[in-house]
């Protein structure tokens, strides 16, 4: 696994490198990209990843919060890292997901969502990494999140409201 201490500097490029090494040390053929939006992409091996802005702090905090219940260790871990293991373990459990888009298509709520046959085993085996890899969790999450702290100050500085 890659180490989480090379990497120097707090700029999107710099978080782009750190996550697509740690995702990488998964499997080299993945790739990783920075949207608005948190996804997997089975098709191309991709994770999409997005920064914990004030926009996204609500359904971080769903998604947070029913994965800290389920697996208490990721109390210690900051819900951007447990949000990217989550996105692996939709990579990682690929062969064992459903064609659940009807299903998708009934949610009214994030905890519906999150209750989801796919969204459930993801969440399983990034949670099981955690329990299994926890030494190698928590410097990952330190090293991300000290990152994403100013990404999100410029972030949040390029996109506020202006009254």
């Amino acid at each position: 696994m890659a180490s989480p201490r090379k990497f120097i500097g707090h700029d999107f490029d710099t978080l782009t490198d750190a996550v697509t090494a740690f995702v990488q040390s998964f499997d080299e053929e993945y790739t990783v990209i920075c949207t608005e939006q948190w996804f997997a992409n089975m098709v191309t091996n991709t994770i999409s990843y997005s920064l914990p802005t004030r926009e996204r702090r609500e359904l971080d905090q769903i998604f947070y919060e029913d994965m800290v219940s389920r697996f208490p260790k990721c109390a210690k871990l900051s819900p951007f890292f447990c949000s990217l293991l989550h996105e692996i373990g939709h990579l990682e459990t690929e062969p064992f997901s459903r064609d659940d888009r009807k299903q998708r298509e009934r949610c009214t709520t994030y905890k519906q969502y999150f209750k989801l046959y796919n969204e459930r085993i993801a969440t399983d085996w990034a949670g099981e990494w955690i329990n299994e890899n926890f030494d190698a969790a928590f410097e990952w999450t330190k090293t991300l999140f000290d990152i994403c702290q100013d990404c999100i100050r410029a972030y949040n500085a390029t996109h506020s409201k202006v009254a």
